[in-house]
């Protein structure tokens, strides 16, 4: 959408600016309300090493999920002239999707070998990813590699003039859609828990990642994204198996404190 910033004769690329940016905005708002709120066994180190292993398996898994999805929509042509390890070790290109299963996956591993208070860890890295997040997402936008939506007649809708994939009719800006939807959660989720000094024990994080699927589950209608099967596309298909699962757990916490 904007063309790259050049510094001393070295072009930034807007897209990896602002992930490392949403990255360690996410690390700083896990520190601050790690020292200051909250007590766990995670000290600075494994801090910086959690972070490191979530981002390399998330970006690992966002990057299987998109060559899953290729495969599953792309013709034979197509499929015969893909370069499939320059996909897999190419930095853009990743699933959303794919990677928030990496990241909780090594997430619940640190949690159940490490941590033994899981609500405290899970509530806290869910702030921190939608702190990060919000920041993060603005790489779409700005940089125009094809993650917007389809086009649009709306007063908003935008062209995206720059990238690897531009625009030719305005359409739906939908990284923009992401960004202030996570901002309200991140916003909700300060002012339920009050700074975290109330209700931080609760499960907090499952009624927010509850939330932001099903966002994305309905963001996924108006984005390019190939269907797979009922005119549902693979990242739909996951989200539904995500907040499946997470419908059946919270009604399990609600039995338990027996209010079904």
């Amino acid at each position: 959408m904007i063309p790259k910033i050049v510094l001393w004769g070295y072009e930034i690329d807007w897209y990896w600016l602002f992930q490392i940016s949403g990255i360690l905005l996410g690390i700083g708002i896990f520190y601050f309300f790690k020292n200051r709120i909250v007590n766990t066994k995670l000290s600075t180190g494994s801090l910086l090493l959690l972070a490191l292993l979530m981002v390399l398996m998330g970006f690992w898994t966002s990057k299987i999920a998109a060559i899953i999805e290729f495969y599953l929509t792309a013709s034979e042509v197509e499929k015969n002239n893909f370069d499939f390890i320059g996909q897999l070790f190419d930095l853009g290109g990743g699933r959303w999707y794919g990677g928030i299963v990496g990241g909780f996956f090594v997430l619940g591993i640190y949690a159940k070998l490490i941590e033994r208070d899981w609500t405290k860890i899970w509530n806290l890295i869910s702030i921190s990813i939608l702190g990060g997040f919000c920041i993060s997402k603005l790489g779409c936008l700005f940089s125009g590699h094809g993650c917007y939506g389809v086009p649009t007649n709306l007063p908003w809708g935008m062209f995206f003039s720059y990238g690897s994939a531009p625009s030719i009719l305005p359409v739906h800006p939908t990284p923009l859609y992401d960004v202030i939807l996570h901002f309200v959660l991140f916003v909700l989720l300060l002012i339920y828990t009050k700074g975290f000094n109330t209700h931080f024990n609760k499960d907090i994080w499952k009624k927010i990642l509850l939330m932001s699927l099903l966002f994305n589950f309905l963001i996924e209608i108006i984005r390019t994204n190939p269907p797979i099967v009922f005119n549902l596309s693979l990242g739909q298909i996951v989200y539904l198996l995500i907040g499946f699962v997470l419908v059946l757990s919270i009604k399990f916490d609600l039995k338990r404190e027996n209010i079904l």
